[in-house]
């Protein structure tokens, strides 16, 4: 009749998305194990480790670690994308990003400083290398690490 329940590891939550709906309103840091999808306001920082995806209503002030992402709203702040960052096509991304790769659809509004790394990801130094200071803290602050390509 009773069941044990077990703590679920970062593998159990593969396949799942947190979600925070549109008029939610968050001054602070929010750290995600899973895939977030965010609809509503962020004053702080944001660190997933899997797919961020910003709604058409969304607004973030702050940074953003992740391994993708697809802005359809407004982010101002620095942005660090291991792998693709796609910019939708009502999207506003203003201050700095540190991508793999990077697609822009038409009609998508970039004023950013960008570097694109794409299979340089496992070169840690070149994370940093003629890195704005805003970037370079971003990375050591977090403990960024990059993925080895084969």
């Amino acid at each position: 009749m009773f069941q044990k329940t077990k703590n679920k590891s970062s593998i159990d939550q593969l396949g799942q998305t947190n979600r925070i709906v549109d008029q939610t309103i968050i001054k602070g840091n929010i750290e995600a194990v899973a895939d977030l999808r965010f609809d509503g306001l962020l004053e702080g920082n944001l660190k997933v480790n899997g797919k961020v995806v910003i709604g058409p209503l969304a607004s973030i002030q702050g940074s953003i670690i992740c391994q993708n992402a697809d802005v359809e709203g407004v982010v101002k702040g620095t942005l660090y994308v291991e792998e693709l960052l796609h910019i939708k096509e009502f999207a506003r991304v203003e201050g700095e990003i540190v991508v793999g790769k990077l697609a822009v659809e038409p009609g998508g509004k970039l004023d950013v400083s960008c570097k694109m790394l794409g299979d340089h990801m496992a070169e840690p130094s070149l994370l940093t290398q003629n890195a704005t200071p805003n970037v370079v803290e971003l990375v050591q602050e977090n403990k960024v690490t990059t993925k080895k390509k084969k």
